[in-house]
C-alpha cells in the first residue's frame, strides 16, 4: 500500500477532536470520539502488518509484540513520570488517589480501574479526570497487542489450517464476529445504564478494536476488476471527502454519555472510518500543492500518540492552577500538547523505534515486512 497519507491525515483529525473537547472548545461536544477512530486504525494496521510478516513465513509472536509495545510504552512511561512529578508539586494533597492511576496506566489497566470507579452515571470534564485518566485507551490498544496477535498465531499453527489460508481467514472472521457481537451489545446496553462503564471497558470497546482487524483481514483479497479501475481514484476521492465530513460532523455533534442513542455516534464513527480506510486504498498520491496545504495536519497525525499523551496532563495543570480561559490559554494548551509531542515523538518514540530494530526483528526483514512497516511506524 505504501505510505497511507490518509490515515495520517484520519489521526490528526481524530486526536486534534479529542483536545477540542477536553478543553471545552464550543460545538465539539463529541470530540471523545476521536478515540473510536485510533482503534479502528489499530485492529486494521496491526492485522495487516501481521499478515505482511506471515508471508514470508512464521511471525516470531515475542518479536512482533516487542516491536508495538516498543512503540508505545516508552512514551507513556515517560509522561506518567512528568506527570507524577506536576502532581506531586501541585496537588499533594491528592496523591494517595493519584498513585492508584499511575500504577494502572504504568500496567496497562487504567481502562478496568476507571471503569470500576465510573460505574453509574459519568459526565465528563477536565475537573472530572485526573492527568491519568487517558492512559486507559492506551491501556486497551495494549490489551489488543497482547490478546490479538496469539490469536492469530494460534489459528496459524493448527495442521488442518496451516495450508488453507481462505479457511484460516474465515476462522478468524468467525472469531472476530463473535467478540464483536457480544461487546457491541454491551456497549449498547451499558450505554444507557451506565455511561462511564460502557465509555471505558475493554469489554465495550473491543468491538471497533474487532471492526478493524476485520478490514485488515478482508480488504487484501479485493480488487477492483476490469474497467472498474479507472475510475477507482474520482470515486475514492469523492468518497473520502464524504467520509471526513461525516466524521467531522460526528465530532461535532455527536456525543457519548449524553443521552441514550448515544451508541448510535460510535457506530456511525466507525462506519465512517472503516470505509476511509477502504477508500484510502485508491486515493492518488498527494500533489505537491496539496501536500503544503495538509502539511500541518499531516505533521499532527505522525505525532498524534504524543500529542494524545499530553494534552491532558497539560489541561489539567492549568485547570488545576486555576487559569482563565483567555486567547493566551488556548495558545499555551495547544503549544505546550503540540511541543511536548515533538519532543517525544524525537527523543523518546524515535529511539525505542530504532532499539526495536536493532534487536533483529526488522533488520534481516524481507523487503515486503519493510514496506509495512514504514507505514506502521507511527502507530
Amino acid at each position: 500500500m505504501g505510505h497511507r497519507w490518509d490515515i495520517q491525515l484520519l489521526r490528526a483529525i481524530a486526536v486534534l477532536s479529542v483536545l477540542a473537547y477536553h478543553a471545552g472548545l464550543p460545538h465539539f461536544q463529541g470530540g471523545s470520539l476521536g478515540v473510536d477512530v485510533f482503534f479502528v486504525i489499530s485492529g486494521y494496521l496491526i492485522t495487516i502488518t501481521w499478515l505482511r510478516q506471515s508471508a514470508a513465513g512464521p511471525v516470531d509472536s515475542r518479536a512482533f509484540l516487542r516491536h508495538r509495545l516498543a512503540r508505545t510504552l516508552p512514551a507513556a512511561a515517560v509522561t506518567a513520570v512528568a506527570v507524577t512529578v506536576v502532581v506531586a508539586m501541585i496537588a499533594r494533597d491528592r496523591w494517595a488517589d493519584m498513585a492508584w492511576h499511575l500504577v494502572a496506566s504504568l500496567t496497562a489497566t487504567e481502562n478496568v480501574l476507571v471503569s470500576g470507579l465510573t460505574w453509574g452515571d459519568w459526565e465528563p470534564s477536565v475537573e472530572a479526570l485526573t492527568p491519568f485518566t487517558h492512559f486507559w485507551s492506551m491501556s486497551m490498544e495494549v490489551q489488543f497487542y497482547l490478546v490479538w496477535p496469539l490469536a492469530l498465531a494460534a489459528v496459524a499453527a493448527v495442521g488442518a489450517l496451516r495450508a488453507a489460508p481462505g479457511l484460516r481467514r474465515t476462522v478468524l472472521l468467525l472469531l472476530l464476529g463473535v467478540v464483536a457481537v457480544v461487546s457491541a451489545h454491551a456497549y449498547v446496553t451499558w450505554g444507557v445504564s451506565s455511561h462511564g462503564v460502557a465509555y471505558f471497558s475493554p469489554m465495550t470497546r473491543a468491538w471497533q478494536l474487532a471492526a478493524g482487524a476485520g478490514l485488515g483481514l478482508i480488504l487484501p483479497s479485493l480488487r477492483p476488476a476490469g474497467k472498474a479501475r479507472g475510475y477507482v481514484p474520482v470515486l475514492a476521492t469523492v468518497g473520502a471527502v464524504i467520509g471526513v465530513a461525516t466524521l467531522v460532523w460526528c465530532f461535532m455533534f455527536g456525543g457519548f454519555a449524553r443521552d441514550t442513542d448515544s451508541a448510535f455516534w460510535g457506530f456511525a464513527v466507525v462506519a465512517a472510518t472503516a470505509a476511509l480506510l477502504v477508500l484510502g486504498r485508491g486515493l492518488p498520491p498527494l500533489s505537491s500543492r496539496l501536500r503544503r496545504l495538509l502539511l500541518p495536519l499531516l505533521a499532527v497525525g505522525t505525532i498524534s500518540y504524543g500529542v494524545y499523551l499530553w494534552h491532558l496532563p497539560v489541561l489539567w495543570t492549568v485547570s488545576e492552577l486555576g487559569w482563565a480561559k483567555t486567547p493566551l490559554w488556548w495558545v499555551f494548551v495547544v503549544g505546550m500538547s503540540i511541543g511536548a509531542a515533538t519532543l517525544s515523538w524525537h527523543w523518546v518514540e524515535k529511539p525505542a523505534i530504532a532499539w526495536s530494530r536493532r534487536r533483529g526483528t526488522e533488520a534481516s526483514a524481507p523487503t515486503v515486512e519493510k514496506s509495512a512497516e514504514r507505514e506502521l511506524q507511527h502507530v
